[in-house]
C-alpha cells in the first residue's frame, strides 16, 4: 500500500477516477500553488484505490491525497492506513525553497511571471535586472543573484514562453519584449535598474535603453543579439528541434488520453491539461540540451586556453 503525497500547499482537482490503473508519469492531479499551476505525474505506479483530498481543497506540504493499493487488499485496511497516516513535518529547508521564487500578473492579460528577488524590499536601493537569453530562464543566473544582493536589490525572471512563466509571448519583436520587461519591473516596483542582459537578453536590455531611458540606470550586455547580422542558425535549429521532438511525444500523449487508454474524470479537460504540460516540456527539454551545449562549449574553451 502506497501513499500519494503532494511537495506544495494548494488547491487540487483529481484527473483521475478510483480504480484506474496508475503508470509513472501519467498526470492525475490539477494543482495550483503560490508556485505552480499544473498538472502533477504520478512517482509511482498501482491501482488507485482511495482519492482521499477532495477538490478545491488547500492542504499542508506533504498531506496525503489519495492510496495506491492491490485489488485484495480491504477498503478497511485502507481506512485504517488513511485514519492513522500523520503528516510529516516540513523540512527546514522548506521555507527558503518556497521563497527562492514567486509569481507575479504582468499587464493584466493572463500573463504570468516566475521571478527571484533577492537584497531586500527597500525601493531606495538601486536595482540590478537580469535578463536571460533565448531558450534560458533566471535560473541561468544562479550563481550571479546572491553575490549582487549584497550591495543591491536583484531581480531575475523568466521571460514570456520560457521556463515557468506563461507559455505564450507579449509579441515577437525586441520592442515587444522590451515593452513587457519594463511592464514586468511596474509589476515589481522596480523604477529604474541596471539592466544585465545575456544573447537575446541583451539585445532586449539595449534596446529598453532606446525605448524607455529613463527605466534604465545602465546596460552591461553578454554577447547580445542585434548589434551584427551573425545568427547563430545551428545554436536554434537544435533547440528547436528538441521542441519538436518533446512536442511529438506530447501529441502521442494526448491521443492516448483522448481514446480512453487513461480514464480522467473529464477526458476533455485533463487532454488539455496535459497539452500544456506537455507542451510546456517541450522546452524544458529544449532548454535543457542548450545548456548542456553551451556549457560543452565553454568546457572546450577552458581546455583550449580561451575564456568560457
Amino acid at each position: 500500500m502506497g501513499a500519494v503525497d503532494e511537495e506544495r500547499h494548494g488547491q487540487r482537482e483529481w484527473l483521475v477516477e478510483e480504480s484506474t490503473e496508475i503508470t509513472v508519469g501519467m498526470p492525475i492531479l490539477d494543482v495550483e500553488t503560490d508556485k505552480i499551476a499544473n498538472a502533477v505525474e504520478a512517482l509511482d505506479a498501482g491501482l488507485l484505490r482511495r482519492r482521499v483530498v477532495q477538490a478545491g481543497v488547500t492542504l499542508p506540504v506533504k498531506a496525503l491525497l489519495g492510496v495506491l493499493a492491490p485489488a485484495d487488499v480491504s477498503d478497511a485496511d485502507i481506512d485504517a492506513y488513511v485514519s492513522s497516516y500523520v503528516t510529516p513535518a516540513e523540512d527546514e529547508g522548506d521555507d527558503e525553497e518556497a521563497a527562492a521564487y514567486h509569481f507575479v500578473d504582468v499587464d493584466g492579460n493572463g500573463m504570468r511571471v516566475r521571478y527571484a528577488a533577492r537584497g531586500g524590499d527597500d525601493a531606495s536601493s538601486p536595482a540590478v535586472l537580469f535578463i536571460h537569453g533565448f531558450g534560458g530562464d533566471l535560473d541561468n543566473w544562479l550563481f550571479n543573484l546572491d553575490a549582487v544582493a549584497e550591495k543591491h536589490r536583484v531581480f531575475a525572471f523568466d521571460l514570456p514562453g520560457h521556463g515557468q512563466s506563461t507559455p505564450k509571448v507579449p509579441g515577437t519583436t525586441l520592442a515587444d519584449l522590451a515593452a513587457f520587461t519594463a511592464k514586468f519591473m511596474d509589476a515589481v516596483n522596480i523604477g529604474k535598474a541596471h539592466l544585465v542582459g545575456h544573447s537575446m537578453g541583451g539585445g532586449i536590455a539595449a534596446q529598453m535603453a532606446v525605448d524607455a531611458p529613463a527605466r534604465v540606470e545602465s546596460v552591461a550586455l553578454i554577447s547580445p543579439v542585434g548589434l551584427g547580422d551573425e545568427i547563430n542558425k545551428a545554436y536554434i535549429e537544435g533547440f528547436v528541434q528538441g521542441g519538436v521532438a518533446a512536442r511529438a511525444e506530447a501529441d502521442r500523449r494526448i491521443a492516448v488520453c483522448q481514446s480512453g487508454t487513461v480514464q480522467p474524470s473529464d477526458a476533455g479537460r485533463s487532454a488539455q491539461v496535459q497539452a500544456a504540460r506537455w507542451r510546456q516540456r517541450s522546452a524544458d527539454v529544449a532548454r535543457e540540451r542548450a545548456v548542456r551545449r553551451r556549457q560543452a562549449e565553454r568546457e572546450a574553451g577552458r581546455q583550449a586556453g580561451g575564456i568560457g
